[in-house]
């Protein structure tokens, strides 16, 4: 897979922000691909890469003694990063790993900031989407604290569709913060009322 002058129209399509990238910034993006299991960034590890999802489904998780906990997945044609570890150059607090075959478009922390210094509709594009996530956070937050679990899934359903269909129940489970077969129960309820 080679970053072409149409990867800018692949750009365009990823949630969030939209920006014409400029030829400069879109030519240090470059592929990577990842097999199933393979991790993109490791808990401790600083996270030095800004990507576009071009195919495939990665799964963010922190890990406690009892068992790991899905924090967000990233699907196909969306952004991929670690916020605050990519941002601010601090150690990760999660682990992201391959849950399929993954093609990525990544660009380093350094080509990413000489772009947005080169390109200053860049900063504000990166401004747009950290602020954009952060929006995404507080309703996630706020559905989790005052929802019951079947309220928590209509949330989940209305705002990120996308993920009932690429993202495997026990993950979207997770997320929500229910048992899987919860899960299978409100879905069942939802389809049958």
């Amino acid at each position: 897979m080679e970053a072409t002058p149409d990867f800018s129209q692949l750009l365009q399509t990823a949630g969030g922000p939209r920006l014409e990238f400029p030829a400069e910034a879109i030519n240090r993006f470059h592929p990577r691909r990842l097999k199933r299991g393979e991790h993109w960034l490791r808990a401790g590890h600083v996270c030095t890469s800004f990507a576009y999802v071009a195919s495939g489904l990665l799964r963010a998780y922190v890990t406690s003694p009892e068992s790991d906990q899905t924090r967000w997945a990233f699907v196909e044609g969306t952004f991929l990063t670690s916020i605050r570890s990519f941002g601010l150059q601090v150690a990760a607090e999660e682990y992201i790993v391959a849950e399929t075959e993954v093609e990525l478009l990544e660009i380093s922390f350094a080509d990413w900031e000489l772009s947005q210094t080169n390109y200053p509709p860049l900063r504000t594009f990166w401004l747009r989407t950290v602020m954009d996530l952060c929006g995404c956070y507080e309703r996630r937050l706020h559905s989790l604290l005052i929802g019951d679990a079947g309220e928590r899934y209509q949330y989940f359903l209305k705002h990120y569709p996308e993920f009932v269909l690429k993202v495997p129940q026990k993950y979207v489970a997770e997320m929500l913060g229910i048992a899987p077969r919860h899960l299978s129960r409100i879905r069942k309820s939802l389809a049958t009322g």
